[in-house]
């Protein structure tokens, strides 16, 4: 949705929003954000997180304060490439548009975006031994530390916080086999 048309549905006339320089004033806009008593958002009054200096029509350059809720209902989708094979063509076209065509890209690039589709990461850390806590262990409360229900390494595995009676290491070989929907999260 565009900032005019939130503005519009809420009835916030842009008259009323204190006057900005013009954009882009990020320094302005990150020093604004960063005040002391936070701002109000311009449409629904609650803490505001961001502000942008835009240009409305009929009134000029407005500083416009949002709660995140508004900041992201007018963020823009991402609308980049996904895979690497479209970043790769996206690098070639930039490549050639900017004068240097004449710089090559592997064919390896596609190699490895291939071979990482087929096989997963290629390189996996080895597992540590049973005696070695999992990394959740070493983050939580003493009181919060139970044995694996697999192989008894020591885990996050009681309280707040807690996905799974499993360490990292068989939550992944779990997950390998049956999937992610059916693992507690």
């Amino acid at each position: 949705m565009e900032l005019s048309e939130l503005l519009a549905r809420h009835g916030v006339a842009p008259v009323v929003l204190e006057p900005a320089p013009p954009p882009p004033a990020q320094r302005a806009a990150f020093d604004r954000v960063a005040a002391m008593p936070p701002r109000a958002c311009s449409i629904c009054g609650a803490m505001s997180v961001t502000a942008r200096a835009v240009t409305l029509v009929g009134a000029g350059p407005r500083w416009v304060d949002m709660c995140r809720d508004h900041a992201l209902a007018v963020r823009r989708p991402f609308r980049g490439p996904v895979t690497l094979a479209g970043l790769a063509a996206d690098l070639r076209a930039a490549a050639q548009e900017a004068g240097i065509a004449h710089l090559a890209f592997y064919s390896s690039f596609e190699v490895a975006a291939a071979c990482r589709q087929r096989t997963g990461p290629a390189m996996t850390a080895p597992v540590p031994p049973v005696s070695e806590p999992d990394t959740s262990a070493r983050t939580c409360p003493s009181d919060q530390v139970g044995p694996c229900g697999t192989c008894a390494r020591p885990t996050h595995k009681y309280g707040s916080g807690a996905r799974s009676p499993l360490c990292e290491y068989c939550d992944a070989r779990a997950v390998a086999n049956w999937g992610r929907p059916l693992r507690a999260s």
